[in-house]
């Protein structure tokens, strides 16, 4: 787990690009937090060394509003944080498996 509060996305950018991630979680709060988290997402899906990167987008906003997750370009959102931790083990796993059965 990399937990880091990034000012600009290039810095998230260069961390996925360093690093292997399994997932990315990023968070909204406002509906123009989740609007320009479509732009950061792509871009992140583009610099990540993981190519089946699972991204989870969470946040007031997606609770309210859980139909802009597939808007953004997200994979998945929680209820909560003990959902988070559900939704994205399953999801990383079921992702994993399926690269396995590519090969």
């Amino acid at each position: 787990v990399w937990n880091d509060t990034c000012h600009h996305v290039a810095e998230l950018e260069a961390g996925v690009s360093k690093d292997w991630f399994d997932l990315i979680g990023l968070s909204a709060s406002t509906d123009a937090q989740a609007q320009s988290m479509q732009a950061v997402i792509a871009s992140l899906r583009q610099a990540s060394r993981n190519p089946g990167v699972v991204v989870m987008a969470g946040g007031p906003v997606f609770q309210c509003r859980p139909e802009l997750v597939e808007q953004v370009g997200a994979d998945l959102t929680a209820l909560d944080a003990r959902d988070a931790v559900e939704q994205a083990s399953k999801a990383v796993v079921a992702r994993m498996t399926l690269g396995l059965a590519r090969s």
